[in-house]
């Protein structure tokens, strides 16, 4: 790809406002900070531009676009047979971390929609993001704004690393408050979680009794098979060494990993347990006890390591409990499901 120039901006007055939106209206693509991850942003109603997302990530065209709108009232100008329980979760959730799959009209390209009926709809939190969807007048599609299968960004540098030359501008909205992508649930059929994200099943639970999760969030989707949802399929959220998922109690974690570190091998664990790793090769990533820290720091955690050129990674993962799906669903995707389990599953 021919390098162009990408415009590196800040979001002190509007000049960024008029710049990004101006370029969006032109069928260019812009990375802006969200409350989740940086998103690569285009125009959802150009195909032309849409088509310029998946050429800059490097993306497979049979994995889904998000479609992030200005408020509710867009939530029939792009869905339609749209269920009461939609509503109750418009209500309780947004704008947030949440997308909702539902019935597509046919404004919405097929591009976005990898030729499902369906569009996913999110009503962003975030200043930035909301004001160039409203000052452009159109609904952006949006996925993370890193090249396909690396880390999600979290912060302005990890776009600049991925996108400098690739895309018409980056906005600097600083780290973002979240750190991981929205949870996806489908309400086509019976409520089901396709992604799980910072909000968990259990919150939604209390709005919707009957939601489940998907069934393959933590195992290997066949590449032919059809998603209706981004992140179930392809390598994802990977660093460039190979990772290596360690689950298990902090000491038998600590024990498996140090009998098999090698030269420049870096260990991913949790706050206050470094000293029982014989390396000081450490990068911490949160509060065992405390599931958002670890989300928020994890993929800054995985470029760390990559900055450093680890030839092997090691993360520790805490024991199963449904309170970690997302952490779980990251983590295993981003080291191609090479988990070791140290006690019960």
């Amino acid at each position: 790809m021919i390098k162009m120039k990408t415009l590196l901006l800040d979001t002190k007055g509007d000049e960024y406002i008029n710049i990004c939106s101006d370029i969006v209206k032109k069928s260019g693509i812009v990375a802006l900070p969200t409350e989740t991850v940086y998103g690569l942003c285009a125009n959802a109603l150009d195909e032309s531009a849409v088509k310029k997302i998946f050429k800059a990530k490097g993306r497979p065209q049979d994995n889904p676009l998000i479609v992030h709108i200005s408020g509710l009232k867009d939530v029939e100008k792009y869905a339609k047979n749209i269920p009461e329980s939609a509503y109750l979760l418009f209500e309780k959730f947004w704008p947030g971390p949440l997308t909702v799959i539902l019935k597509k009209r046919d404004i919405i390209s097929d591009l976005i929609t990898a030729n499902h009926d369906t569009v996913a709809l999110r009503l962003p939190n975030n200043r930035v993001m909301q004001n160039i969807i409203k000052k452009s007048g159109v609904p952006l599609a949006a996925p993370s704004a890193n090249l396909s299968g690396r880390p999600s960004p979290t912060e302005f540098s990890h776009v600049v690393e991925d996108m400098n030359g690739k895309i018409d501008a980056i906005v600097d909205g600083g780290k973002c408050d979240i750190g991981v992508e929205s949870t996806v649930i489908s309400l086509i059929d019976d409520p089901i979680i396709l992604r799980p994200g910072f909000i968990t099943i259990e919150e939604i639970e209390k709005f919707l009794p009957t939601v489940k999760l998907y069934d393959k969030v933590f195992s290997e989707i066949n590449e032919k098979e059809k998603v209706l949802s981004p992140g179930m399929k392809y390598r994802h959220y990977a660093p460039k060494s190979p990772l290596i998922c360690v689950i298990g109690e902090d000491n038998k974690a600590a024990n498996y990993i140090n009998s098999n570190l090698e030269i420049n091998t870096f260990c991913i664990v949790f706050d206050n347990e470094s000293h029982l790793y014989k390396t000081k090769n450490i990068i911490t990533y949160g509060i065992k006890q405390m599931p958002n820290t670890l989300l928020k720091n994890l993929y800054s955690a995985l470029r760390k390591a990559d900055s450093y050129n680890a030839e092997k990674i090691y993360i520790h993962c805490p024991e199963m409990d449904k309170e970690f799906n997302a952490l779980y669903n990251r983590i295993i995707l981003a080291s191609s499901h090479n988990v070791i389990y140290l006690g019960n599953k």
